[in-house]
């Protein structure tokens, strides 16, 4: 059932900037719509001067809550009424909700990453040798969550090395620069390879073992991607797809204290074009 436009109708929200791309909406919409929760979810392009007029707009008009995007997961904490303790060691945040009109900060990245490699992967953390390439946001809450998991290795690069150094000590990791030799090696090695940078990596596609699994989180790089380098080699890939959807669906549970409809979300994510079968014989 679509949701209705009375009045009584909620709005939920994406801030970042760029934002066309996001399938986000499409998600989100067909597991309102399946639940039959009078709520719709828009994409808005913020940008970073507008941040703080955004969050209040959605403190006064009653949002259910908003996701952030990037560049905004840093930049909103400090517009925000308190924060959830996993997102303020990550420093980062990607999902808001909105209590009355008091507005919690969470992050759902790194829980919707690990789900991502076990029900779509089947991929286990523990005991593996992990490269991450950036320490944003999302890395951040990704390698702190693969960090957790016992990993043998745990390696983040990053272009600064200050920061890799900075935010490896807080995990346990080891930092290196992009520029260093020795990343060559560490991928080589690795059991799974990260890219959780704003921009494509250059990698030599023959550093990749075949049983590596390579993890681009930007699913919108297509061919000019991490993961469109290995597949087309027939290696091991994933596009960031599935990450989006399981740390969606955990935003969705924290907005609505209701069990996300996964399958739906994935049905939307992966084939927006199409309605679930379920739905269209009611």
């Amino acid at each position: 059932m679509m949701a209705r436009t009375d009045a009584g109708i909620r709005l939920a929200a994406l801030y970042g900037h760029p934002i066309s791309h996001s399938l986000s909406p499409v998600m989100q919409n067909a597991a309102f719509n399946k639940l039959n929760i009078n709520v719709i979810y828009v994409s808005l392009d913020v940008l970073h001067e507008q941040l703080s007029a955004a969050v209040e707009a959605a403190r006064g008009l009653r949002f259910i809550g908003f996701n952030l995007t990037h560049p905004h997961k840093r930049a909103v904490m400090d517009l925000l009424d308190t924060i959830e303790p996993l997102a303020g060691r990550i420093q980062a945040v990607n999902t808001v909700v909105n209590r009355e009109g008091i507005l919690t900060g969470y992050n759902t990245d790194g829980e919707g990453f690990l789900r991502s490699l076990r029900k779509d992967h089947d991929f286990e953390p523990h005991g593996k040798r992990i490269v991450l390439f950036g320490v944003g946001g999302a890395g951040r809450a990704i390698s702190h969550a693969l960090s957790l998991e016992s990993p043998e290795e745990l390696t983040v690069v990053n272009r600064t090395f200050a920061r890799a150094r900075e935010w490896a000590e807080k995990i346990s990791a080891r930092p290196l620069a992009w520029e260093n030799p020795q990343v060559s090696r560490e991928i080589r090695q690795a059991d799974l390879v990260v890219n959780a940078a704003a921009v494509p990596l250059k990698l030599d596609a023959g550093l990749i073992s075949e049983n590596t699994l390579v993890y681009d989180i930007v699913y919108g790089r297509g061919g000019q991607g991490l993961a469109g380098l290995v597949r087309g080699r027939g290696g091991r890939w994933a596009d960031g797809r599935s990450m989006l959807l399981h740390q969606g669906a955990l935003a969705f549970e924290l907005w609505t204290g209701r069990q996300a409809p996964v399958e739906v979300m994935r049905q939307a994510l992966y084939h927006p074009g199409s309605r679930n079968k379920e739905e269209t014989d009611a």
